[in-house]
This record gives C-alpha cells, sequence and structure tokens, in this order.
C-alpha cells in the first residue's frame, strides 16, 4: 500500500524568492540562467500590459514547487515574431522528488503553461527526442501531435584526419 502524499506542488511564475531559496544547492551556470529568465519575467509583464505596442519577445518560466523548494522548472519561449506562437521546452528537474513522480511534475507544469499565459498565445510548439516514448505520450495527453520527426546524421568517423585537413576520395582528386 502507497502513502499518500505529504507535500503539495505548487506552480508559480519565477520570482527573486524562488532563486533565493535555490541559491545554496544551484550550480553556477544554473542560477545566472534563472536569474535571466526572472529579468525576462518582469520584461514580459510589461509586454501583457501593452499587448497592441510590444509584442511578446520575453521568455516566461514557471517553477515547480514542493513546499519552499524549487523541483522543476518549464520555459517558453515566443516563436514567431508576432508572439503568437510559443516553444515550450521540456520541464527540467532542479532537485531530487520526493514525493512526487517526474511525470506527475512534468503533467503539472505543462498544463500550468498552456493554461496560464495571454490568450494572444494561439499556438504552442515542444521539442522533444523521437525515441523519449514517455514524454511523447505525455505530450499527446496534452493535445499535442507530431509535425515532423527531424533526424541528424553525423558522418562516419573513420574518414575523418587527425590532423584536421580534408582529404577528398580518390575518385574527386584532381590530376595535374
Amino acid at each position: 500500500m502507497t502513502e499518500p502524499k505529504t507535500t503539495s506542488i505548487r506552480i508559480e511564475p519565477l520570482n527573486p524568492a524562488h532563486l533565493a531559496q535555490w541559491v545554496q544547492d544551484a550550480p553556477i551556470d544554473q542560477l545566472s540562467r534563472f536569474q535571466g529568465f526572472l529579468i525576462g519575467e518582469w520584461l514580459s509583464r510589461v509586454e501583457q500590459r501593452f499587448p497592441d505596442l510590444l509584442p511578446s519577445r520575453s521568455p516566461r518560466c514557471l517553477m515547480a514547487l514542493a513546499g519552499d523548494r524549487p523541483v522543476a522548472s518549464v520555459v517558453a519561449r515566443p516563436f514567431n515574431r508576432r508572439g503568437s506562437c510559443w516553444i515550450l521546452h521540456l520541464p527540467e528537474l532542479l532537485g531530487p522528488l520526493d514525493d512526487h513522480s517526474h511525470r506527475t511534475i512534468q503533467q503539472s507544469l505543462l498544463q500550468q503553461a498552456l493554461q496560464s499565459w495571454t490568450a494572444q498565445i494561439c499556438s504552442w510548439v515542444i521539442r522533444c527526442p523521437a525515441t523519449d516514448a514517455d514524454a511523447i505520450a505525455l505530450l499527446r495527453e496534452l493535445g499535442f501531435q507530431p509535425l515532423r520527426p527531424y533526424q541528424c546524421w553525423c558522418p562516419p568517423g573513420a574518414g575523418v584526419d587527425p590532423n584536421g585537413t580534408d582529404q577528398l576520395p580518390g575518385v574527386c582528386a584532381g590530376r595535374p
């Protein structure tokens, strides 16, 4: 028999108090990145007050909190110039999870992001690896449909010259 969850997850827009709670455990590169998101949050509030004058260009960040401790975040950025289409990044875990599953927190963050931001956002785009079946299932539950699978190809490693000079195959070599 499973024990009931002792803490509930709260979803809030990023604010300075979150960074103050998180500063002891956070790596410096993550902290500076979230400070940038905090500035973007402040700018987005100005953009929301004057939607006809200022198109949305600033990223927005939501934090999942267990008690007062940030455990996950999701970031949304404008995808086009008008700010009518936004790209959501997959939720990122920021610390260990005590009582909740990663999927539950991801779902809560994504649902809140889709429901809470302005009505001027007409469409959402989210990228995830084609091999991540759990993320694809979660995104389909939230109403997303795959648009285009991307596939990256890397050249074979055997033909790479360690000196950094490119060599043409024998059939393409020039003759004097």
